[in-house]
């Protein structure tokens, strides 16, 4: 099915009161960091073809990244498995393919998982298997998100357990958007 999800509210960045900078936009790539090896999921627009061609390997060029420009999803999956369940993990894949879309940086925290920020189609997958191997019971611990949680969209059955996140998601069983919770 397709899971609607309604686009996280603003403030991941340095000023989460206001929204001043929230999940970034197309604008540039940011300052040019170096050079490094490859990855799968790397954009081929940023492969240096003349060290590439040199060193006989794929070469990319590397940019700095603006944490407030990178949404991170966290998985709460601190509940009995079932049809919530699996709509929270839905819901969680939805904001990953809406970041890729977009052309945004994204990554994952869960349980016994975390996916370091990235963006592209390797990122994606990246994300979909970790969601992919979640394990719901109600004694997991909570989402450790390498970030401050105030960068980050938790996605919970609980609307109680978003105390200190940017904005919490809790899905919905009837197939629309899901409810809106401020933390």
């Amino acid at each position: 099915t397709d899971r609607r999800v309604r686009t996280p509210s603003p403030g991941g960045g340095r000023n989460p009161s206001t929204g001043a900078l929230s999940l970034g936009s197309a604008g540039p790539r940011g300052e040019y960091k170096g050079l490094r090896d490859y990855r799968p999921g790397d954009d081929p627009r940023d492969i240096h073809w003349r060290t590439t061609a040199r060193l006989g390997t794929p070469v990319v060029r590397e940019y700095e990244q603006n944490d407030a420009e990178t949404i991170w999803i966290c998985l709460d999956a601190r509940a009995e498995p079932g049809d919530r369940a699996e709509a929270a993990v839905e819901t969680a894949a939805a904001l990953a393919a809406r970041a890729f879309q977009e052309g945004k940086r994204f990554g994952y925290a869960g349980p016994g998982a975390s996916v370091e920020a990235g963006q592209g189609p390797g990122q994606m997958e990246r994300v979909l298997d970790a969601l992919a191997r979640v394990d719901f019971q109600p004694d997991n611990p909570g989402p450790v998100p390498p970030v401050h949680p105030r960068q980050c969209v938790l996605v919970s059955l609980s609307a109680g357990k978003g105390a200190g996140f940017r904005d919490v998601i809790v899905p919905s069983m009837t197939g629309r958007s899901p409810e809106e919770v401020t933390p």
